[in-house]
């Protein structure tokens, strides 16, 4: 199976199996802009947030008061951030929609770290996605190993995602870094790939 290698290509695939109806594209000003160049017809709603209108997303999302086939997310890459981002933006699903999170395997432990690094940084979104697995065992997930990995949550069974097993191993990723030890937990996760998410290389 070819894999796609980018964002871009990921959604555009699914959407062509899908037939996503609405899309909702979040990301921040400075996470995300080449998520401006996709899904530029009428279907599409886009929201840019700063940090220091963080929570006014959620306010944001009242007003449009819809729910949504697929949502594509570049959050900040801090763990709160990106946690609360999940968990906020999963609400507003569809019963068949699927969500995509950009930052979900750093290729290296270096910027995958909670502190901010010029450059190359993806931070511990991948963190949260994991954490939001463990939290949300009803939905099926995958991660593409791409363009600093592709995380998929849908809340059904599509291409790419199945559900996850090794809950224990999920948990103890999630300990680790609350314990302060990131190198440990991308190392503990990149060599438990296959039990702890499904990863396709």
């Amino acid at each position: 199976m070819e894999l796609p290698q980018t964002f871009k290509d990921l959604s555009y695939i699914l959407d062509a199996e899908l037939h996503f109806k609405n899309i909702l594209v979040v990301n921040t000003e400075t996470t995300g802009p080449f998520l401006d160049t996709m899904f530029l017809e009428k279907r599409t709603t886009r929201i840019m947030y700063t940090r220091n209108i963080h929570d006014q997303l959620a306010t944001k999302l009242k007003e449009i008061n819809q729910t949504f086939d697929l949502i594509c997310l570049d959050p900040f890459h801090e763990y709160k951030e990106s946690s609360e981002d999940l968990e906020l933006l999963v609400s507003y699903l569809s019963e068949d929609g699927v969500l995509i999170c950009h930052d979900c395997y750093p290729p290296n432990s270096k910027i995958a770290s909670r502190d901010f690094v010029k450059g190359e940084w993806c931070g511990v979104t991948y963190v949260a996605f994991i954490e939001f697995a463990f939290l949300h065992s009803t939905m099926f997930y995958g991660i593409i190993n791409r363009d600093y990995g592709l995380g998929i949550i849908s809340k059904k069974e599509i291409k790419y995602v199945k559900k996850i097993i090794n809950h224990e191993k999920l948990k103890v990723c999630i300990d680790l870094f609350k314990m302060g030890f990131d190198e440990e937990v991308y190392e503990y996760f990149t060599t438990h790939l296959n039990e702890i998410m499904n990863v396709i290389n």
